[in-house]
């Protein structure tokens, strides 16, 4: 999982099947992440709503996806982390 916030007020969770890392081209900042077969999940927050950036992080490393078959997710699939 990446966990990155911006300006201290959004707060952003990415999840990916596969093992995620920032491409060693030094002119990009491009996450990548290798695999025919994968997934990603996105979650987005605010100081507001998910309180300080640890807190978040933690809410969001505590999290687990159940029931769901990641190879019939279909773009636009809405999915709620437990």
């Amino acid at each position: 999982m990446v966990l990155i916030t911006f300006n201290s007020l959004l707060l952003v969770g990415l999840y990916t099947a596969n093992e995620a890392s920032f491409s060693p081209n030094a002119s990009t900042s491009d996450l990548v992440s290798p695999g025919v077969h994968n997934i990603w999940i996105c979650e987005v927050g605010s100081q507001t709503l998910n309180g300080t950036f640890e807190e978040f992080m933690t809410t969001l490393t505590d999290s687990t996806v159940n029931n769901i078959h990641v190879f019939n997710l279909k773009f636009g699939t809405q999915v709620n982390l437990n």
